[in-house]
């Protein structure tokens, strides 16, 4: 029997304690934007840090579609906010390419420095 997980009741950045919301989510595949409009989240008032289920249909929806549209394009880019954890920054990972990638928290990567606004992010 699979569990369902809980959905968080404080932000894990300011702990201060989450309502429910709505949001749209932008997507960039190959220069085109995909935009889901109205997706229910949790959403910190202090800080404005959302939170997502990643169980939901709703998630599962978005995930079939940005992994297909990914196969279909061989090129994902997607907009993240950077969040921080003490004195590191954060960069989110989105499930569809988590699993594209065969990521998890035991994958080693390596970070270059491209230019002043590119960094590369490499499976080792």
């Amino acid at each position: 029997m699979q569990r369902k997980r809980k959905m968080m009741d404080t932000c894990v950045w300011c702990e201060s304690k989450l309502k429910d919301g709505e949001t749209d989510i932008e997507v960039n595949i190959a220069g085109e934007v995909v935009i889901f409009p109205g997706i229910k989240c949790k959403i910190c008032p202090e800080c404005g840090e959302k939170y997502y289920d990643a169980d939901s249909e709703q998630q599962k929806h978005i995930d079939e579609i940005t992994h297909r549209l990914h196969t279909h394009y061989k090129g994902l880019h997607l907009r993240r906010k950077l969040s921080r954890s003490g004195d590191s920054l954060l960069l989110r990972i989105p499930r569809d390419v988590e699993r594209e990638y065969g990521l998890n928290e035991n994958i080693e990567v390596e970070i270059s420095a491209y230019d002043k606004k590119k960094i590369i992010i490499e499976v080792v």
